[in-house]
């Protein structure tokens, strides 16, 4: 009989809560989970600082018949909007996220090829079997975007206008702009100019680094219900509420 269940259709639920977050500071634009159809909800927020630059956080959990995942992120906005003293940490945004995706057991007809002659199975015809269940925990829970003032070395190009060789303009260049060459011939303002020298400079800029992002993932069959979650969620001082999703099967 239960065998017989399992051959036929199965009916599927999806289910999914996303509330917008508890926030302890203004937030700019929107906050938090926005529900979508399909057993899916993504996540948006994002904070400035008067100088312009800041972060944003983006994330989602989904579950559907051949997958569950969840996910969340931070990264900067804006990076050359920090400056600071070379070395020196000019941001350094941080929270924490916990999240999982699972897949539950199921009995299906799993298809092989010839090694399974071997074990007595039909081959291509395939035979029933349990699938085990799979959790990915996802790796840590630590979430940070951060800006670190760097050192970088440009050209300095000096160039005379071409219509009035009395105006000169400098400007500075990428190693290995053809601006940087002598004689090369460029526009600024609508005016054409040309090189005239060009000098190795270093300066002090922002750099965004690598943010660290939390994800967990599994596949599987259709006929294996399966979840996904982030819960525990903070960053850079604001607090935002859980959410899953939700893929259910059954028999008839």
């Amino acid at each position: 009989m239960f065998l017989d269940k399992l051959k036929h259709s199965y009916v599927v639920y999806l289910s999914i809560l996303a509330i917008c977050g508890l926030v302890f500071f203004p937030i700019d634009g929107d906050c938090g989970w926005t529900y979508m159809d399909e057993g899916y909800s993504s996540f948006s927020d994002s904070s400035s600082e008067s100088h312009g630059g800041g972060w944003t956080l983006s994330g989602s959990v989904s579950a559907g018949s051949s997958s569950a995942s969840a996910s969340m992120g931070p990264s900067i906005k804006n990076p050359t909007a920090f400056n600071g003293p070379y070395r020196i940490r000019v941001a350094d945004y941080t929270g924490n996220a916990t999240v999982e995706a699972s897949r539950a057991e199921c009995y299906a007809k799993v298809y092989c090829s010839g090694a399974c002659y071997a074990q007595g199975y039909g081959g291509c015809w395939g035979h029933w079997s349990t699938v085990p269940a799979r959790t990915d925990p996802g790796k840590g829970s630590f979430l940070q975007a951060w800006v670190l003032m760097v050192e970088k070395e440009v050209k300095e190009v000096t160039g005379k206008q071409v219509s009035d060789p009395t105006i000169t303009l400098k400007i500075e260049v990428p190693f290995g702009d053809e601006r940087a060459k002598v004689g090369a011939e460029w526009t600024s303002g609508g005016e054409l100019y040309k090189t005239e020298t060009h000098t190795t400079i270093k300066k002090v800029v922002p750099q965004a680094q690598t943010s660290k992002s939390v994800n967990a993932y599994v596949s599987g069959r259709a006929e294996a219900s399966k979840s996904a979650w982030c819960a525990y969620f903070v960053f850079a001082g604001n607090a935002y509420s859980s959410a899953d999703a939700s893929y259910t099967t059954y028999g008839e």
